[in-house]
């Protein structure tokens, strides 16, 4: 779920972000190059994958590469430039809202509202050293964690 929210991210920024522009294709009609029908599919396919698994928006939202402006952006596209259904486009209002709700009640909780996955780690981090007394405790910490999540696909050799 994390790597598809992460592909569909950056498919929407590279069609709509600020390099959109640059994207040139010659001969788009051979090569089946049309952005517009591009960004539909993938924005339906978004809304598919949340709707199918609604925790899918907390995997979207901890997206290193999510940009909520992007988002905003392409719904505005989808909206005026596009034939896209005025149902699905409510379904993405809905989903931008969520998301920014989300970020919002992680910024009142004391967790950061940040969407960057690296640096809610590093301010984790942070606090677990402190809390463990010092590097040396932080690095057993993070050790026993590590051994404990991959328990799972060690191999018996009994």
């Amino acid at each position: 779920a994390t790597k598809l929210a992460a592909m569909l991210v950056e498919f929407l920024r590279r069609l709509v972000g600020p390099e959109a522009q640059s994207l040139k294709v010659k001969q788009p009609e051979k090569l089946g190059w049309n952005p517009k029908q591009m960004l539909t599919n993938t924005s339906l396919l978004l809304l598919h994958a949340v709707a199918c698994v609604p925790a899918f928006v907390t995997t979207l939202r901890e997206a290193d590469n999510l940009d909520l402006a992007v988002l905003k952006k392409t719904a505005h596209i989808l909206g005026t430039k596009c034939n896209f259904p005025p149902l699905e486009l409510d379904a993405l209002g809905r989903l931008i809202a969520r998301i920014e709700g989300e970020v919002a009640i992680g910024a009142t909780s004391g967790t950061p509202a940040s969407t960057s996955v690296t640096e809610r780690a590093l301010a984790d981090a942070a606090s677990i050293e402190t809390q463990a007394g010092g590097a040396t405790a932080l690095l057993e910490h993070v050790n026993k964690a590590y051994v404990a999540e991959l328990r799972s696909f060690a191999f018996d050799e009994a």
